[in-house]
């Protein structure tokens, strides 16, 4: 017997279950005597879950309508969401109704509608349902207030081995190479699973792990306050996701595994992902490891990090391997990687959670690089050429456990976390500087934050507190050819200290808040080199910096039917007092600072919104550019800072317009921005024999920039297929000195792509994907513009002639032009074969650089000046694998 998929259906659905040609206008003019009823009479809800009679899993898209007994008459209908829950309303006081249950591929139920009960579970048993030349298909993605659902069945394929390959052709959705996830533009601010935060903002490990098969749908929640003691008090304008898993992959252990091993040279990529989701706890482990160039370790990056970047320490030595642009970096990437993550959730009470996550990374990278640099000047130009064979090694150690409340009236969250580094390069150069450099950089970082909020009706009260403490020993050590050796040593640390509190009211349609709090920061720098001539100035600092900002930040917050505005008006006090232990030298001074934002929106129509955002600020001093001895930040380039107590300002405007229509499958966006930005000091490039110099000069700089941006996502629901088109436009205008003379710039930066998913038939998936690039630059003095244009393309067939079989084909082809005329075309090709077996066992051989390419290249701007890079290529090789899913 044939068995359709249980997938939600639309009109479609509506007409095979009414079977008469004119469902439509029956259907509106029952609706229509409904409501007139309604305005008079009292509602009453039922609710309820449609399970399928086999399996138990909840089925999707079934039509629930409300008849009289023995009448075919619709008074009122709705459909079942990807959890299988219905809702409906009629009036309390009919008599003698029904409800009918009918879906593609199910048997109709009937139950009758019984006074005093108002829920109603139900099993639908399959049937097959004979069809006449007539193809009905489900809605692919649900619209339910402000949640969007995507159903998973509808957009994976056979093939993808992770949710992240089917959230990529989900449309609005945008995946970003580095695994962050954004919708019709906004960045998500919350990753749920089951309605649960296990992972924070490392959802990168759920996304390259759990299978598709597992998950029933993925919901976005646009406007999302994750802080339900907030709602109506502050208002949120960045969606979340949810994963909402199948009932068989719930309360269960499930997972994947895979082992490969290749040759040349000897390869190998082993994976185990173990997890299990109950409803009062959650876990996700991961194993991996490889050496084909993946970097495994980026799974666990953290996407929303709030505000530790205030906190941040700055990296003064930077040897490190170059990365790729456009290519993917597991081309060029010859390494050794491994990741180890332990993330764990439990209910410990009620309306507490505990989290844990803890992961090791270790991460060996071999690169090869070649250099052209060169440096526009007013009077001059400089040539440099380097050839970088880098060898780097990277631990890292990251721990932390969670404790959350998050109900109407409490929420409550305390973090702590531990944050160990150590990464050692060595990097031989050759070229015009010859040299061999080490450089040992560990990193040390712990942190405790607490939130607390308490709401009584209208009011909210809140208390945050974070404490950061980092520390940087860092080492660096330059042989250069011809004897000479420098080695710097930079000891860097901070305490950092955030704690504010607020008490909100809200009056419908208005809420308003008054936010008070204090931020510290006590900075050190040690640093000494040794082996250079002091005639260029100071090699040691000893410096030490204590910053308070006191502030007030009352904030006003209005919402009414199609419009909302926010406006904050922070006003901060900033005494600050800063050391120089070598000269004993100390200098105090005080800022008063205002930095006032606004933002608003209009609903111009359901589907349509339009939002201005703005902001002005004085820009406060920038306490770690306080010393002024010098820094060797690798073998050529040399640092210098200023203490300059100015203040700057800042400028920036933003209007952003949004489309969407999800049971369309149609998602747009385009914005425009300026900034400007004022600065009372430049940096100034001086070149120095063997050294570029990097300091300031007390010359006031000026920033212009122009950005613009659109995308549109079209999913067509009958072929399977997404189209995604994207445009971006950046222009900068500013200043750079050399040699202590300015050179005024104009940097342009075009990009378009179109990225197309489609299902040609059920043996044939293709997936395309097309990027321009341009870049300008434009030097006043002397008079030079130069432009280069860089193309990609990518397509990939999936062939699937037979249930067991399948052949995966990939080709990719880059034009670069490295020089005026002169253009690099580089074309790549790979292959996949894959046996499916019984049990969920798969067979797997892979071929990656068919063509055995080995060089890449590409030139790319930096102010005024451009640098033409080459990388090398990982050689053509062959792995064959297994791959179990349980």
């Amino acid at each position: 017997m044939r068995k359709h998929t249980p997938i939600a259906i639309g009109l479609g659905c509506l007409a095979s279950a009414l079977r008469c040609k004119v469902a439509f206008r029956t259907l509106l003019i029952s609706l229509a005597l409904m409501t007139g009823v309604a305005a008079t009479a009292q509602r009453v809800t039922l609710s309820g879950t449609v399970t399928d009679g086999a399996n138990g899993q909840p089925i999707a898209g079934v039509l629930v309508t409300v008849r009289p007994s023995g009448a075919q008459k619709v008074l009122a209908f709705t459909q079942t969401m990807a959890n299988g829950r219905f809702e409906v309303t009629l009036t309390a006081d009919a008599t003698d109704r029904v409800l009918y249950f009918s879906m593609m591929g199910y048997a109709a139920r009937t139950l009758p509608i019984e006074k005093g009960r108002t829920t109603y579970d139900v099993t639908l048993k399959e049937q097959a349902t004979a069809l006449r030349e007539v193809v009905i298909r489900a809605p692919s993605i649900h619209e339910r207030g402000d949640t969007i659902t995507y159903i998973v069945s509808r957009f994976a394929t056979t093939g993808d081995r992770s949710l992240g390959d089917v959230l990529k052709k989900m449309p609005g959705i945008e995946v970003e190479k580095s695994g962050a996830i954004s919708y019709n533009g906004k960045p998500i601010n919350k990753f749920y699973i089951e309605g649960k935060d296990m992972l924070g903002g490392r959802y990168g490990i759920a996304t390259n792990n759990i299978h598709p098969s597992d998950v029933g749908s993925v919901e976005v929640m646009e406007n999302h306050q994750p802080v339900k003691a907030l709602e109506n008090i502050s208002f949120s304008q960045n969606p979340a996701i949810n994963i909402r898993l199948k009932e068989d992959a719930k309360a269960r252990w499930v997972g994947t595994a895979k082992a490969a091993v290749g040759a040349s040279p000897f390869l190998w990529d082993g994976e185990l992902a173990l997890m299990r989701f109950k409803q009062k706890s959650q876990t996700l482990n991961t194993l991996k490891s490889n050496n084909t160039g993946r970097d495994v370790t980026r799974e666990a990056a953290s996407f929303i990090d709030g505000e530790r970047a205030e906190s941040a320490l700055t990296e003064h030595i930077v040897v490190a391997p170059d990365r790729l642009r456009a290519i993917d970096g597991d081309r060029s990437r010859f390494n050794r990687s491994h990741l180890v993550t332990m993330n764990n959730l439990w209910g410990v009470s009620k309306d507490f959670d505990l989290t844990s996550q803890v992961t090791y990374a270790d991460h060996h990278l071999t690169s090869d690089v070649a250099s052209h640099q060169t440096y526009f000047l007013d009077d001059s130009t400089v040539f440099t050429q380097s050839d970088e064979h880098t060898l780097s090694r990277r631990h890292a150690f990251t721990g932390d456990i969670t404790l959350t409340a998050n109900t109407p009236s409490l929420y409550v969250r305390n973090k702590l976390q531990v944050d160990l580094r150590w990464d050692d390069t060595r990097q031989s150069v050759r070229g015009t500087y010859p040299n061999h450099q080490v450089a040992t950089l560990p990193r040390r970082s712990f942190s405790d934050e607490l939130e607390l909020i308490r709401r009584h009706g209208r009011r909210a009260y809140s208390l945050h507190s974070l404490n950061v403490y980092r520390a940087h020993p860092h080492r660096l050590t330059v042989r250069r050819s011809d004897g000479d050796e420098q080695q710097q040593r930079v000891e860097s640390s901070v305490f950092y200290t955030h704690t504010h509190t607020a008490l909100s009211f809200y009056f419908d349609p208005v809420a308003l808040s008054l936010r008070a709090g204090l931020v510290g920061s006590w900075r050190s720098l040690r640093s000494e080199l040794t082996g250079l001539s002091d005639s260029l100035g100071s090699l040691r600092n000893d410096m030490s910096t204590r910053r308070l900002r006191l502030y007030v930040s009352p904030e006003l917050a209005y919402r009414h039917d199609d419009f909302e505005a926010t406006v904050r008006l922070p006003l901060s006090l900033l005494p600050y007092r800063h050391t120089d232990h070598l000269t004993g030298h100390t200098t105090t001074r005080g800022h008063l600072l205002l930095a006032p934002t606004a933002y608003i929106k209009w609903y111009l129509t359901s589907r349509l919104t339009l939002s201005l955002d703005g902001r002005l600020a004085r820009i406060a001093p920038e306490e770690q550019t306080f010393y002024e001895g010098l820094i060797l930040r690798d073998y050529r380039l040399l640092s210098q800072g200023a203490i300059d107590n100015h203040l700057g300002r800042h400028t920036s405007a933003d209007i952003t317009v949004r489309y969407r229509y999800p049971l369309r499958a149609l998602f747009a966006h385009a914005s425009a921005g300026y900034m400007q930005s004022h600065r009372p000091r430049t940096v100034d490039s001086r070149f120095l024999g063997a050294y570029l110099l990097q300091t300031t000069v007390p010359e006031p700089s000026d920033t212009r920039s122009w950005t613009a941006d659109a995308s549109l996502s079209k999913g067509i629901d009958a072929l399977r297929s997404i189209v995604t088109l994207s445009a971006s436009f950046t222009s900068t205008r500013g200043t750079a000195y050399r040699n202590r003379k300015p050179t005024f710039f104009t940097s342009t930066n075009r990009d378009a792509s179109c990225k197309l998913s489609t299902r040609l038939a059920t043996w044939c998936n293709i997936a395309y994907e097309l990027s321009l690039s341009q870049s300008t630059l434009h030097v006043d003095r002397p008079d030079l513009r130069s432009s280069y244009l860089d193309l990609s393309q990518r397509l990939t067939l999936h062939l699937i002639p037979h249930r067991m079989w399948s052949l995966r084909l990939t080709a990719e082809h880059y034009s670069n032009e490295i020089a005026d005329g002169l253009r690099k075309q580089l074309l790549l090709a790979d292959a996949e074969l894959t046996c499916s077996l019984k049990g969920g066992w798969e067979v797997n051989v892979s071929a990656r650089n068919l063509f055995n390419r080995r060089t890449y290249a590409y030139t790319l701007y930096d102010g005024p000046a451009t640098f033409r890079k080459s990388y090398l290529l990982r050689p053509r090789n062959l792995t064959v694998g297994l791959f179990f899913r349980f």
